[in-house]
């Protein structure tokens, strides 16, 4: 019998369990279980029999921990739990792509940037041999955030350039991340006027993507640029949406 007393088997109640996860993760991260299939998802990861679901929910279950809620203690029990699996050189290359990407997540949250630009060559690198190019954009993502927040603007263009090229109409998100972090990179460079069209772009293809957390961290920064920009009655606004998000998901991050 499933977890629930009926007649799933075991295995279907796993995949289930993580498929919940990964869905509000991403599309509903507010909603009121979201702490149930999370702790679902952590049980699968930490202790699950299954190894192949252990390592497709655990990546995704770092990133929630280390980005949407701000664990940094949860995401690291978690990441060292799953390094001897991700890191076995055996491992597929998607394995190892996926985990170079939630990995670095990890690293920049914990102001690593060393470790997080290395983890981010390495999975490029690893995209370069294999072909699995799934994650370049995220990859690329980290890269940029880490190479911004060290001072290494000639390296973080690479990044936007690399995120320009590799912009794909059917992934919104992906192009939402690039305008937002090209917005990062302007405002660094001292280009505030086009940091805020950047931004303001990202803001509105991540709302129409309905891509909850990302439209809340977008608001939080597009009210930086607002309040540069001179329009502190919009800034305040903004920033206000960015805080009702966080209150919504319960994520102090």
């Amino acid at each position: 019998p499933g977890r629930y007393g009926g007649s799933v088997p075991v295995a279907l109640d796993a995949q289930v369990a993580s498929a919940m996860f990964m869905a509000l993760m991403n599309r509903c991260p507010q909603h009121p279980d979201m702490e149930r299939w999370a702790q679902r998802a952590w049980d699968l990861a930490i202790g699950g029999a299954d190894p192949a679901l252990r390592i497709k929910t655990g990546p995704h279950l770092l990133l929630y921990y280390t980005w949407w809620i701000g664990d940094l203690h949860k995401a690291e029990l978690l990441l060292n739990a799953l390094r001897p699996y991700a890191e076995d050189a055996s491992a597929p290359p998607l394995v190892q792509a996926t985990w170079c990407a939630m990995a670095g997540a990890y690293y920049w949250m914990n102001a690593d940037n060393p470790a997080c630009i290395a983890i981010v060559e390495r999975g490029l690198g690893l995209a370069g041999t294999t072909g699995v190019h799934v994650w370049d954009m995220l990859l690329c993502s980290h890269g940029t955030f880490a190479t911004l927040s060290s001072g290494q603007l000639e390296l973080a263009q690479v990044y936007v350039r690399r995120m320009a090229a590799l912009q794909d109409p059917a992934r919104a998100m992906d192009s939402a991340a690039y305008y937002y972090l090209s917005g990062y990179l302007y405002y660094s460079q001292g280009d505030r006027a086009r940091a805020l069209e950047h931004v303001k772009t990202a803001v509105d293809m991540s709302e129409a993507a309905g891509a909850i957390y990302q439209t809340g961290i977008f608001h939080n920064d597009y009210g930086r640029m607002l309040y540069y920009a001179g329009d502190e009655r919009a800034a305040a606004v903004a920033i206000e949406q960015a805080l009702a998000t966080s209150r919504e998901m319960r994520s102090p991050s």
